[in-house]
This record gives structure tokens, sequence and C-alpha cells, in this order.
């Protein structure tokens, strides 16, 4: 027979879903897996990572510690927690900040290989499980006895949300409506949030933070909502000198650590914090812990609840002004530097664009004085080439260029040179014209029976020409009616023309040739 502790039939469908959960990942037993996941109020997630990084159950320490208190009250402190009087140093005790569990729970990635492998069982599992609905509403006798489930953890937004509704409901008073411009019924400056972020809050825009803690089990619950906390003048006075307003119940976990993180006694109460005052006269307030500097019971009158409250923030009104002093001092210089900071970045853009553009200028001149010098020595070189090639050409041309007596008699019109008048055989091609006008001057010294000497004054003429190398003709040739260009071609000047012809020798690039481009 199955004990209490393992009996499966007594569970609910999400307990049995959630134990199938941790058991598919954890590979535990039923007898290993219902213990943690009852003490984890049968979230997966949460059992799942008390599992694997060990157990700190603080939850069910909470609980439990809770109903000690609320059953067994404690004994009040020798301190008179209660007293009207002026505030005292030794009353001022630490206020950490308390994080909510249900805010750092972990949260577990499956692996998507696992995923797929448990797919199939769970899809059995859905199956079985409608299954097992279906027959225990057709069979309502055979259904087992269902307890009831845990309640499901809210954020905190949501418990102060219903905290000020108890509050409201129990106080009689509503909130202003948004669309309301009255103004002679202020209402309370509620937190909406959790303890942690009203707490984050004080401590960024340096304010007042008033911490009420009630029981719903306490008899002075109601008379402290109804007769204190909802009269006007607590609502304007926590307006005017902008004081947060955050509260709980110690029956959520929360609430419950913050009385004990607090060292509450006796409840309800209203707990003032507000930054750590100096501990001497000369000394500065810490701008960075906070402190409870007033305890006030809520079980007083409303006139004296108010005269506590406000001899606790006019005493420590300096501090907190310190305070913010020290920050906007903080925040000028940190703007001061970030606006140094920000001129120096821009002075720094700057030089580095002047020197980003006097080195391309350099480069730049540098790039174009060594395009300068390469066309020079390029230019010289195509002039010493040139030089050769007519001395070699100018050799080996005269022989076929000379006054033959039968041909075509050709008058070559030079510039304002005089004309030349020469007959060709007609055999000679229009590239040897052509070669025949470049080297004119040396088949002329040929002819004369003049040896042309290579070398002159340098010994560069002695090198041998590239391979390939031939002249650019700087002119062409042209006779009219109608114009024609004759290019350098293998063509016969027999072919070309007959008789004798008038040939005029053109500079390439010349007036002329732009005017027949543009016509």
């Amino acid at each position: 027979m199955a004990s209490p502790e393992t009996n499966l039939d007594a569970l609910t469908e999400d307990q049995q879903l959630a134990l199938q959960q941790f058991m598919s990942v954890t590979d535990q037993e039923p007898t290993t897996a219902l213990p943690l996941l009852r003490r984890s109020e049968w979230n997966v997630q949460i059992a799942i990572a008390k599992f694997f990084d060990g157990e700190t159950d603080h939850l069910a320490e909470a609980t439990a510690e809770q109903e000690r208190l609320l059953n067994n009250p404690p004994p009040a402190p020798a301190r008179p927690a209660a007293s009207t009087g002026p505030i005292r140093t030794s009353d001022i005790t630490p206020a950490p900040r308390i994080t909510d569990p249900t805010e750092t729970r972990t949260l577990i990635r499956r692996n998507p290989l696992l995923a797929l492998f448990l797919l199939p069982f769970s899809l059995l599992y859905k199956i079985l499980s409608s299954s097992y609905t279906l027959f225990s509403y057709l069979f309502p006798f055979l259904r087992p006895k269902v307890r009831p489930a845990p309640k499901r953890a809210t954020n905190p937004r949501d418990r102060a949300a219903r905290y000020i509704r108890n509050f409201e409901e129990t106080s009689g008073v509503r909130p202003t409506a948004p669309s309301s411009t009255s103004s002679s019924t202020p209402t309370l400056p509620w937190f909406l949030g959790g303890y942690a972020q009203a707490f984050d809050a004080a401590k960024s825009s340096a304010k007042f933070l008033l911490v009420i803690l009630t029981s719903p089990d306490h008899e002075d619950t109601p008379p402290f909502f109804r007769d204190v906390l909802s009269h006007p003048d607590i609502a304007r006075f926590l307006t005017e000198n902008d004081v947060l307003l955050w509260g709980g119940s110690v029956a959520e976990s929360e609430a419950y650590q913050v009385s004990q993180a607090l060292e509450v006694t006796k409840l309800p109460i209203a707990l003032l914090i507000s930054f750590t005052p100096p501990a001497t006269a000369n000394s500065q307030p810490s701008t960075t812990s906070l402190s409870v500097i007033a305890r006030i019971p809520g079980a007083l009158p409303k006139q004296s609840f108010l005269s506590k409250l406000s001899a606790a923030v006019t005493a420590h009104t300096p501090h907190i002004n310190a305070v913010r002093a020290h920050r906007q001092r903080q925040n000028s210089e940190r703007e001061l530097r970030e606006a140094q900071s920000s001129a120096y970045e821009a002075s720094l853009a700057r030089d580095r664009e002047r020197a980003r553009l006097k080195r391309e200028a350099e480069e730049k001149a540098r790039r174009e004085e060594q395009e300068r010098l390469a066309a020079a020595r390029k230019a010289e070189l195509n002039a010493l080439y040139l030089a050769k090639w007519k001395r070699k050409t100018a050799a080996s041309l005269a022989p076929k260029v000379k006054d033959a007596d039968k041909g075509v008699r050709v008058m070559l019109r030079i510039g304002d040179e005089k004309p030349l008048i020469r007959k060709f055989a007609e055999d000679v091609t229009l590239e040897e014209l052509y070669q025949f006008v470049e080297c004119r001057e040396e088949v002329f010294r040929v002819e004369a029976g003049e040896t042309l000497e290579d070398g002159g004054e340098g010994s560069e003429l002695d090198e041998e020409l590239p391979e390939g190398w031939k002249p650019e003709y700087g002119f062409r040739l042209v006779t009219n009616m109608p114009k024609t260009v004759h290019e350098a071609s293998g063509r016969k000047v027999g072919e070309e023309w007959r008789g004798s012809a008038v040939v005029f020798v053109e500079e390439v690039g010349g007036e002329e040739e732009e005017e027949e481009e543009e016509e």
C-alpha cells in the first residue's frame, strides 16, 4: 500500500504533470520527487533548480517563521518602539535591500535533443491524461479527492495592487479618477512594485520611503487603515514632501521577509527609511546606505502619527538635501568631464583630419612628381629611341625612296618648309612614305654620302631598340579635292595615286583636325 507521501492518485492533473516533467529531467523516483515538489509548491522550475544547485528552501522557512510569529508574537524589545517622543540615534537601524524570491527564479532551458527525445512520451502522457479526464467525468464516483491547488506566485506589481485594493476596500477610500481636476482630496502616493524596486527608487532619487507593514489577522489593521492612513492630512503631507509609500502584508512572503530584516515586532507599523545620517555633527551623511530613521506604530492616533512622521522628516530633511547636493555636484562634475572629453575628442578629430588631409596632399604631390619624372624619362627614352630608329631606318630606306625615273611624282607640303618634290617608285608603300617624311633629314644625309654614327654624345644610343617598338607619327598625309586621309599601311603609292599628287603633311591634333571632328 502506498504511503500518503507517494499516493499518486491523490494528485491533481497539474501536479501529476509537474511530477512527470520533474522525473523526466532528473530521472528520480516519485518517493524523492514528491517531497521536493511539495516544498517548492509544485513549481517545476524551482524544484529542478533546487535538485541541481542544492536546496535552500527560503519559502518554507519564511512560511513557518511567519506562522510562528503570528501565533506566538515575541515579547517587545527593551527600546520603546511606540514612543512618541523625539527621535533618538539609537533607534536608527540599517535598512537592507530585500529581494523577492519570485524575481530570482532560475529558468532552465531544456536541451533541444532531449526535448525531441521526450516528445513521444509527452504526447503519450497527454493522450492518457485526456482519457483519464474523460473517464473521471463519466464515472465521478471513481474520481479521487483533489487537494486545493497551491496559490500561484504573483509578481510584485500585482501584489502591490492587491494590497492597495485591500486598503481601499477596508478604509472606504477610492482613488481619484485620472480625468478629475480636483485637488481638495489628495490620494496616497502608493508605489506600484516590490519593496526592492521602491528601495532602489528612493535611493536613486534621494527621497524618503515610508514602508507600511500590516497583518490581515491583526485587530488594529482596519482602524489603522480607516482612521490614520486614509486621512487626507497624511496623503497631503506625503505628497508635499515627495515621500514614496510602499505597503505589504506579512501574509505574503516578501513583506514577511521585509519585517524580519527590519526587525519589526509589532503590527501594524510604519517605517520611515532614508539615507543613514552622519555619526557626528561634522561628518557627512551616507550617500549609499539607507537606514530606518523612524518607527511609528499604527496604533497611534492620527495626530500623533502625523506629528511623529513630520518630526522625522523635518529632522532628516537637511541630511537628504545634503545627499541631493552631493549628487548634483557629482553630476555637474561628470557633465563637465564629459564636456571636456567631448571637446578633446572633437579637437583630436580635427587634428586627425588635418593630418590626414596633409598626408593625402603630400602623397598626391609625391605621386604627381613620380608621374612627372616617369613621363619625362619616358619622353627622353622615346627621343633616344626615335633618334636611333631614324638612323637605322634612313640607312635602309634611302635606296627605296630615291628619285626614280619612273613612278609617281609626289609634292610634299610640310608646314612652312619648302615643298619637297620627289618621284617615288610605284612599289613604295605608304608606310615607307611615312617613314621618309619622319626621317627625311637623315635620308638626305645618307644620300649625300654622310655616315650616320650611333652613340652621339651619350652611350644610350648604343643600346638596341626594345622589341616591337615603333614610333608614333605626329602627322598624317592628306590630299585635297576631295580631302582624303591616307593612313600608314602596306598600300603602294602606285595604287593610291596615278601620275602625280600633292600631299599635305598635317600635324595630328592640329586646328584643322579639331574643326573636322566638330563638323
